[in-house]
């Protein structure tokens, strides 16, 4: 079984896919009021997760039983495993075999290389997935990589760990990591033999 920072990672099944995925995207930004004048004080503690709650589609007994032993292993919040977006699996129009581009970075801007230049569209596009280690990322804007292949991507949520340069990124079937949100795991079940199961995920920090 693979690890991460002490953290055992274990296989979330593959299919069926969420029949819904609510996502809920957390910022910690501090407020302070000031109850004379209503103005306002802002600290951005540049800390930030992704949250979902998913809904499986009806599940047989035999599908069932795979995704009841995964909320068994996961053991309530302690165990994590990969997961990502199955309806944006590949960029817009991006391609290349893209990589870090400079040592030490940090924030909420990655500097990268080795985007494809050819042909007319090549840009990436808000709402790209980048993946990075373990680690998953969206771009926030439009960036069009320049002569060399290199595009400075803004970025969320700010780097988790600061990347070594030349660390693969991954564009395509992105994933990041993410464990159970709650302890507690609930499903259904009808004289039919037809279960309903849904549950939380918060990003692993």
């Amino acid at each position: 079984m693979s690890t991460f920072k002490g953290w055992n990672i274990i296989s979330m099944p593959a299919s069926p896919s969420p029949r819904s995925i609510e996502w809920n995207a957390q910022d910690v930004v501090a407020a302070n009021t000031n109850p004379f004048t209503g103005g306002q004080q802002f600290y951005d503690w540049q800390a930030a997760w992704l949250e979902c709650q998913i809904t499986m589609p009806p599940l047989t007994n035999d599908q069932a039983q795979e995704w009841i032993a995964f909320l068994m292993q996961a053991q309530g919040m302690a165990n994590v495993f990969q997961f990502g977006d199955p309806l944006v699996t590949a960029p817009k129009v991006a391609s290349g075999s893209p990589v870090v581009h400079g040592a030490n970075q940090t924030g909420r801007q990655l500097i990268t290389a080795g985007w494809d230049i050819s042909g007319d569209s090549y840009s990436i596009a808000p709402g790209d997935w980048i993946q990075i280690g373990y680690r998953l990322y969206r771009s926030l804007s439009w960036q069009t990589p320049d002569g060399s292949g290199i595009a400075t991507l803004d970025i969320w949520p700010p780097l988790r760990e600061s990347p070594a340069n030349g660390d693969g990124i991954t564009i395509a079937n992105t994933k990041g990591l993410f464990r159970l949100a709650a302890n507690q795991r609930k499903w259904s079940v009808d004289q039919t033999l037809v279960y309903g199961l849904s549950f939380s995920l918060r990003e692993a920090l």
